[in-house]
């Protein structure tokens, strides 16, 4: 028996067939907590992802405030002279990059509360962060259409990456940090070898979509890509680069996106439906035949208000974290999908 107290509560129930019987779950997802972060506009929030308890977030105040999962403010960062538009913590959580609407980044040292690197170069706004998963690098993405590395040892630009026609929209690092992925409003997405330094591949997306969110699977080589016609494809990186999956559309964008542990299923969010897919067997164990794209199994589709939702994690113990920002609102939520992933977990 769980009973939960001053939440909001909202009953998930779902079914699942498998093998002819159909599974009845019931889940709770409830607001963990709700608070005024910021003293203007919220732009940006991102959830530790090593520890999952604590949370950033940028505004239009210029200032970056880090909380505990609890609501409690840990720091109040200031420095930006401009909103500040994107923020990321690095691997184990001792640094948190953020990037303003000047195009100004700065590394803030989370133990000392302080900043500990400044960065310049872009000549627009930096819209988006990514930290290198062993090595001392961030990667920034821009409305000047460039994405820089920076080494934060020597606080220099260790590369510029061009490529891309329009401002950028989305950048990831690979599992391994060989790999560099751009994406762009100009609707390409670009593959670097991080240790050439040069472009090996190239996806452009039709119709004039873009990629909004990028995120590879911690197991295998598959990218999931969210796009701006409101769909998730994934992309086999190890055979031709070539889309094996697709979501149907939905109604409204694509918020957020985030694999479980294991890379068993994918979890997408829009501003009303969160979604908790089980990817098929064959996208991992043989080649999907004639080139044809597999459909997703959807174990759960749940209806939920959460305007603003921007990060999802899905920890080891099959807890669902989602993090939301509204006006100068924090909202984060927190859901028990063991349900979903059995015993084995996700």
């Amino acid at each position: 028996l769980l009973i939960l107290y001053d939440c909001d509560k909202l009953w998930l129930t779902f079914a699942r067939e498998a093998i002819g019987i159909i599974e009845y779950f019931s889940l709770v997802m409830f607001k963990q907590s709700e608070f005024v972060a910021h003293a203007s506009v919220v732009n940006c929030l991102s959830i530790g992802a090593y520890s999952q308890r604590i949370i950033a977030t940028g505004g239009d105040d210029n200032v970056v405030h880090i909380w505990s999962s609890d609501s409690e403010n840990i720091w109040k960062l200031s420095g930006h002279k401009s909103p500040v538009e994107c923020v990321a913590f690095n691997p184990n959580e001792e640094y948190l990059g953020s990037g303003s609407r000047s195009g100004s980044i700065k590394i803030y040292d989370i133990n000392e509360g302080k900043v500990a690197r400044n960065l310049r170069g872009h000549q627009a706004s930096t819209c988006c962060l990514y930290y290198h998963p062993s090595a001392d690098i961030i990667v920034s993405g821009s409305h000047d259409t460039n994405v820089k590395a920076w080494d934060l040892r020597n606080k220099e630009c260790l590369m510029t990456c061009p490529g891309h026609d329009k401002e950028v929209s989305c950048v990831r690092f690979s599992p391994d940090g060989r790999w560099l992925v751009t994406a762009g409003v100009d609707g390409k997405i670009i593959f670097w070898d991080v240790v050439a330094g040069k472009i090996f591949n190239t996806i452009k997306l039709s119709g004039g979509s873009y990629a909004t969110q990028l995120e590879f699977s911690p197991v295998e080589l598959y990218l999931a890509v969210t796009t701006s016609s409101r769909a998730c494809h994934i992309y086999d990186c190890e055979n031709n680069f070539e889309c094996v999956i697709t979501t149907p559309f939905e109604s409204s964008s694509i918020r957020s996106i985030c694999y479980s542990n294991r890379g068993r299923c994918l979890c997408t969010a829009t501003d009303s439906t969160l979604r908790v897919y089980e990817l098929p067997n064959n996208l991992y164990y043989k080649e999907v035949a004639d080139g044809a794209v597999a459909e997703f199994s959807c174990l759960q589709t749940s209806k939920i208000a959460w305007d603003g939702v921007t990060d999802l994690r899905l920890n080891e113990n099959n807890h669902l974290i989602a993090g939301c920002f509204n006006s100068n609102f924090v909202s984060l939520y927190n859901c028990d999908v063991s349900g979903i992933c059995g015993e084995d977990g996700c």
